[in-house]
């Protein structure tokens, strides 16, 4: 769910797994219609599918989601 203009592939961002835990840089790679896939900068741990996640450029949210499946060292599939 974008609450702005979606971001377009390449575009940074943060993303934030748990609701106490600190947003973590990540790269859109890809949006198809309601599923978008994020590279994360850094490893997150036990990101599992069912969590919610949330989309940041800085302090400004640009949307959120529901995490579809993660793979250390491949990118987050959330719609």
């Amino acid at each position: 769910n974008w609450l702005v203009d979606p971001p377009r592939p390449g575009d940074p961002c943060e993303l934030q797994v748990r609701h106490r835990a600190r947003p973590t840089p990540a790269t859109l790679l890809r949006l198809d219609g309601d599923e978008a896939e994020f590279a994360l900068e850094a490893s997150v741990a036990a990101i599992a599918p069912g969590q919610s996640l949330v989309a940041y450029r800085g302090d400004v949210v640009l949307g959120g989601g529901v995490i579809e499946g993660a793979v250390r060292g491949l990118p987050i599939l959330a719609a």
